[in-house]
């Protein structure tokens, strides 16, 4: 038997926990679901998972919910839904991300066809910045035709665009 789903939250693996088991899964072919939420996994750890997901991990769900990546994690976790063609769901809520961070998963998700959940309410998005314009744009066109569901809306008020929990 092979190990399918792990749930190794709320255990302060930190840092040095999750980069060390990003190197185990980068040869895992199995593992399909991988949850982390709270773990106090920063920018290191973050950055480790965002590698080991761009050298062709078999994960197609990855919940980091409740951690510590900031706007240096987010960045690597843009580039890697550039590149990875498996992951299908991703909660990165509450993680201490700002516009510059949710920018760069924004960007990331224009080049990304597979992923149809993304989960990232409880950051910090700023009425009007380019985060939530490029949101919004991927929201009206992209993500409907793609069918990718999100835990978060758009609107505008007086020209600027707003963001709202669905």
């Amino acid at each position: 038997e092979s190990i399918e789903f792990l749930d190794i939250g709320t255990s302060q693996l930190q840092d040095l926990g999750a980069t060390l088991l990003s190197k185990t899964l980068r040869t895992n072919t199995t593992l399909r679901c991988l949850h982390l939420r709270s773990n106090q996994i920063g920018i290191v750890g973050g950055e480790a998972l965002a590698s080991m997901l761009m050298e062709g991990s078999a994960l197609v769900e990855l919940n980091l919910s409740g951690n510590r990546l900031s706007d240096d994690g987010a960045h690597a976790f843009g580039t890697a839904l550039a590149n990875n063609t498996t992951l299908r769901w991703l909660d990165l809520s509450m993680n201490s991300i700002n516009d510059e961070g949710l920018a760069s998963i924004a960007t990331g998700m224009g080049e990304n066809s597979t992923l149809t959940t993304l989960k990232l309410w409880g950051n910090h998005f700023s009425s009007g910045s380019d985060a939530v314009n490029a949101f919004d744009g991927l929201i009206r066109t992209r993500f409907d035709a793609l069918g990718v569901e999100v835990d978060f809306t758009t609107y505008v008020v007086d020209g600027t665009t707003m963001i709202a929990r669905v």
